[in-house]
Parts: structure tokens; sequence; C-alpha cells
């Protein structure tokens, strides 16, 4: 079923089966983090696929944990740390603008 999903959420669908055969053909885990969003709002999860044998037999354990405080709390130290860098260009304008100035204001000797 998830091998022959479409739309917008396929290429993840896609990666999460294969992924889960993979398991079953013998890896031991795979791992899928994905964007599960709503009209209301922004989700995330990671999809943890671990291998289980019993009787001879492989299963796939498949758990999905919801891992959006740490998505957005990701999205928001990356925004913090772009608006850190603009005002650090901002800083070293000013201060190339600040000696400019200077040198300019000087009195030759």
């Amino acid at each position: 079923m998830l091998a022959r999903a479409t739309g917008g959420d396929a290429p993840c669908a896609k990666a999460a089966a294969t992924g889960i055969r993979s398991v079953l053909a013998g890896d031991r885990t795979f791992v899928l983090e994905y964007p599960c969003h709503s009209p209301n709002e922004q989700r995330w999860f990671q999809l943890r696929v671990s291998r289980l044998k019993h009787d001879g037999a492989a299963y796939a354990v498949v758990i999905h944990h919801d891992i959006t405080a740490r998505i957005l709390i990701k999205q928001e130290k990356q925004a913090y740390l772009a608006r850190a860098e603009w005002h650090q260009e901002q800083l070293k304008a000013l201060a190339a603008a600040s000696a400019r100035i200077a040198a300019a204001s000087t009195p030759e000797a």
C-alpha cells in the first residue's frame, strides 16, 4: 500500500515502504523523519522500524514518534542563527563605515 502512494506524501510513503522491506530482508533498523501536517497544525513524526525474529519468521516492529517539538525548536534555532548572522554582518558594515569616516576626518600630518 505504501509503495503505491501518490500525491505530495508519496516520496515519504515510498521511502517508508522501502525501509520496512529492507528490515524484513535483514537490515536491523530503519529510521525516517517525515512531515505529517494537518490543516490546523504542522507536525513531524519519526518512523522507526526494527527487525524481530520469532520462531524463524521475520517481523517488522514499526513505531511512530511525534518529534514536532524537536523540529520546531530546531527551526527556531536556525531562525535565531540567521538573524544573528545578519546582525553580525550589519555590525561589520557599520565598523567599516566608521573606520572610513574616522580616516576621512583625520587631518593629514
